[in-house]
């Protein structure tokens, strides 16, 4: 992953490098952890599948860890 965000963000220093890797998979950890519990039902759109709600939370994480 450091390599990969290293490549799109090469203005980066190595420092916020690691800072938006270790933001990115905390975001999808705790995605992880509330979804697997009925935490985010209340919130979860009723018209989309839950996999096209994870697809989109997913897709918002990677452009969250790669704008300034």
């Amino acid at each position: 992953m450091l390599n990969v965000m290293q490549a799109v963000t090469p203005a980066d220093t190595m420092v916020e490098i690691s800072v938006r890797v270790m933001a990115f998979w905390s975001v999808i950890y705790g995605y992880a952890m509330q979804r697997s519990k009925p935490m985010l039902k209340p919130y979860e759109p009723s018209d989309l599948s839950a996999q096209a709600v994870d697809r989109r939370v997913l897709v918002q994480a990677v452009k969250a860890a790669l704008v300034d």
